[in-house]
């Protein structure tokens, strides 16, 4: 005959991870976190420059153009006009832009773009 005890086995059930293989997966999740988050804004960042700079510029030709057709010089008071009847989004940032020598500047960015 057989012991009573023979028959009965300690059964360990392993269906799930261990808190040392979940503890990895999260520093690794953190660390690809660490490197993609300031990626992510940096291009963000640079994709709101690049809009205010093609803006400046088509104010610029938009502005010089409305110089020409009205045949009158450029004043802080026309460029102040201009911009209040300008149709189109100036700035994602709500900056202020100002024109001088030609340029348009904008306060936010702090450069002007060359007239092309």
């Amino acid at each position: 005959m057989k012991p009573a005890n023979d028959n009965r086995r300690i059964r360990i059930e392993e269906d799930g991870f261990t808190l040392v293989e979940v503890l990895g997966v999260l520093v690794v999740a953190g660390i690809l976190v660490g490197i993609a988050v300031p990626s992510v804004l940096g291009l963000i960042e640079k994709t709101r420059r690049d809009v205010c700079d093609l803006n400046r510029i088509e104010l610029e030709k938009g502005y010089e153009s409305f110089l020409e057709r009205e045949e009158i010089e450029s004043s802080e008071a026309t460029f102040i006009q201009f911009i209040g009847s300008y149709e189109n989004a100036v700035c994602p940032v709500n900056s202020v832009y100002s024109y001088f020598d030609g340029q348009v500047e904008c306060s936010v960015n702090g450069e002007s773009v060359p007239f092309f």
